[in-house]
């Protein structure tokens, strides 16, 4: 079968803010070929089986569907981790969108203050990642690999004396992302499926738990950045390759777009609006913690609500716009963030030679 070839022109739009008319065809091939592949379990094998049709699932919507985890039968070698992000969507929902407003100016602010609204890149993920984890988690290591690792975490900061801030906000922002990609109906959490079902769940090259820990993850940006390198190398074809380009792009372009909002404010003076908003709306109250502030001075923050509403203060005309380039580009990412992920499994199911489950 002959691979969609990646456009070798400008990715956005400069009139839409979207990305371009080659680039959605590129998509659409890729999309066509992963319709073509199963991630089949084989007879007799032990993955656990999710019935998206079935008694299992509680269909919410035309569109939507959660999983019951009381009907979900998990092999015990699998841990109930991989379904992490199932057991966020209800917190996330129940949210108020000024949650998610307060969470926005937090890191606008990190971003202006820390940063200097320096750039982010994906460079920060790809030096960085690796050790972080290692760094955070508890890991069975031997007092030279931990000294190895303290080491080496050393002559990354010293290099990059702003590596640590810079990998931080940019997974926090990603960690945004995913709340509102399933706050604004972007996500359908169905179409990643492939995460869960049958052969996948055999890859062990990859880290399925910390890729199931939420719709857009680290994980995945790091792996597009080391495609080119061992151990994906040998399983980075054309369109892996092409496709990483691609993550790596629009990733770049959503973040910065998004921190790049809120502007005009002075942050040393106001350094939180998490008062503010549950003044507006008491049930944020339960998410930030902070009880309402009605003394709190009027703040031009930006806010997410995609629909037009009555504001007492905020140009509504500019933040419905930002809001909704936002979630454009959240839908463009989410297309090649899932296709991307994807592909690198079916890669990888290919190179374990099981070929008679991809058809």
């Amino acid at each position: 079968m002959k691979k969609a070839e990646y456009p070798d022109e400008e990715v956005f739009d400069i009139h839409t803010n979207r990305v371009t008319p080659e680039v959605s065809q590129f998509l659409q091939h890729t999309d066509g070929d992963h319709e073509k592949t199963k991630f089949i379990s084989p007879k007799g094998d032990k993955s656990p089986s999710i019935n998206w049709e079935g008694d299992s699932v509680t269909k919410r919507n035309s569109d939507e569907r959660f999983i019951d985890f009381k009907n979900i039968n998990i092999h015990p070698r699998f841990d109930s981790s991989l379904f992490e992000i199932y057991q966020k969507i209800e917190t996330i929902k129940d949210a108020p969108i000024e949650y998610y407003e307060s969470i926005l100016y937090d890191l606008c602010r990190r971003f202006n203050v820390e940063l200097f609204s320096n750039q982010l890149t994906t460079k920060c993920v790809e030096i960085f990642h690796h050790i972080y984890r290692l760094k955070s988690e508890e890991c069975d290591l031997s007092t030279v690999e931990l000294n190895q690792l303290n080491h080496h975490f050393e002559d990354v900061l010293n290099a990059h004396p702003k590596a640590l801030q810079e990998y931080e906000l940019f997974k926090d922002t990603l960690n945004l992302i995913s709340a509102l990609g399933i706050k604004w109906g972007v996500v359908n959490l169905n179409n990643f499926s492939y995460r869960l079902t049958g052969r996948s769940l055999n890859i062990k090259l990859l880290d399925l738990q910390e890729l199931n820990s939420n719709v857009f993850t680290c994980e995945a940006i790091w792996i597009a950045t080391m495609v080119k390198q061992e151990p994906f190398l040998r399983i980075a074809d054309d369109q892996i390759v092409q496709l990483s380009l691609l993550l790596i792009q629009i990733t770049t372009k959503l973040i910065n777009s998004l921190l790049s909002l809120n502007q005009n404010i002075d942050f040393n003076n106001v350094a939180s609006i998490a008062g503010l908003v549950t003044s507006k709306n008491p049930k944020a109250v339960k998410f930030t913690g902070i009880e309402p502030d009605f003394q709190a001075d009027v703040v031009p923050y930006q806010r997410l609500k995609l629909k037009r509403g009555i504001l007492s203060f905020c140009n509504k005309d500019q933040d419905l716009k930002a809001a909704r380039e936002i979630k454009s580009l959240i839908e463009d990412f989410e297309s090649v963030y899932r296709q991307f992920e994807q592909t690198l499994m079916i890669n990888i199911l290919i190179m374990s030679k099981n070929t008679k489950d991809v058809a």
